[in-house]
């Protein structure tokens, strides 16, 4: 299966936020102060497996995502991965990395990565009482 080329994993729009967001923590962390605990701006996904990242930032210059990032194998953390390697994996039968366009965040990537440790998963589906 090969990806349509007009394909984006990551719309335009999106990605602007993202580049926005890590510019503001990288303005942050040079004035010393606290990086801002932003909602994740966009939800992928791996659709033949557990895989998912968070993110809320993009590093252009190294074409970088920074996020919550979970491989599916029970250790989700935060930290970086490569744009480049998003999107050219390929997973079983030839699936490619996707972007969940339903998603919309409720909480912020730090409340949603303590979550993700107590589960050993990235939970994003709400339930009454959360």
């Amino acid at each position: 299966m090969t990806l349509d080329p007009s394909y984006e994993l990551i719309p335009a729009v999106a990605l602007d936020r993202l580049k926005a967001n890590f510019r503001k923590n990288l303005e942050r962390r040079h004035s010393n102060l606290e990086p801002v605990d932003f909602r994740p701006v966009l939800k992928l996904w791996m659709p033949t497996g557990r895989a998912i990242w968070l993110v809320t930032e993009y590093d252009q210059e190294e074409d970088c995502l920074f996020g919550l990032c979970d491989t599916g194998q029970g250790s989700p953390e935060l930290g970086y991965v490569s744009l480049e390697e998003l999107k050219s994996y390929l997973g079983p039968c030839g699936i490619h990395v996707d972007r969940d366009c339903t998603f919309i965040a409720s909480r912020t990537l730090s409340e949603y990565a303590a979550d993700a440790r107590a589960r050993g998963y990235i939970e994003t589906f709400e339930t009454k009482g959360e």
